[in-house]
């Protein structure tokens, strides 16, 4: 289980859990140690949180918002590098990415095909390189945040970051290591799977349609 520690908070303001409608001890547990925790009355989706966090981080005036997944795969340890990375280069959003310079042994085949596969996509309709657009670990500034966090898609990260090189906001990656999940259960069913490349195409081809590269 990854562990929060001082130097992985130090530009850390404060803490937001989203309870997606859960039934164990999740809003019990994030109070004690400290946590701002907004509950959903009944399960809502991964996207539905997500917009319920980004609401409150823009209306409360922070800076830059890191997001992570509560699954354990994302270890906290990386949100310091993130957020150095991010002002350091003067960007307006960084994911961290589980293939920026090292292979990832323990993805499963059919996983790795689909981050390649869009990947590639996002070649072709942006020109621009990403080796992993599918992750979840990501800062942003405020203002990048604005213009990306309605985008109308539950499987919201590739929409969302194809969304934000289209717009021309000034993105980055940062090679970080991701830990086998230890909480819940992936969303990718048999069917999710075989429907995913066809749903997330259609959503980049849209965007790609809707939206022409410009710098802003």
């Amino acid at each position: 289980m990854a562990q929060v520690t001082k130097e992985s908070l130090r530009y850390v303001d404060e803490v937001l859990v989203v309870d997606d409608g859960s039934t164990d001890r999740t809003v019990e547990m994030a109070t004690l140690a400290g946590a701002e925790v907004i509950s959903h009355s009944s399960n809502l989706g991964i996207g539905s949180s997500l917009k319920t966090g980004y609401k409150y981080c823009l209306r409360n005036g922070f800076d830059i918002i890191v997001q992570l997944d509560a699954d354990g795969q994302h270890d906290p340890l990386f949100i310091s590098p993130l957020i150095d990375y991010l002002t350091r280069n003067d960007l307006d959003l960084v994911t961290g990415s589980r293939f920026l310079g090292r292979d990832v042994e323990n993805l499963a085949l059919i996983r790795r095909a689909g981050i390649k596969f869009f990947s590639t996509l996002t070649g072709l309709l942006a020109s621009s390189r990403i080796t992993d657009i599918t992750s979840g670990f990501r800062a942003y500034r405020s203002s990048a945040l604005k213009l990306v966090a309605n985008i109308d898609d539950r499987h919201w990260a590739i929409g969302q970051t194809f969304l934000a090189i289209r717009l021309g906001l000034k993105y980055g990656e940062l090679p970080i290591q991701m830990h086998n999940r230890t909480n819940g259960s992936s969303q990718f069913d048999t069917m999710t799977m075989i429907l995913y490349p066809i749903r997330m195409s259609r959503v980049m081809i849209r965007i790609a349609c809707q939206q022409s590269p410009r710098q802003i």
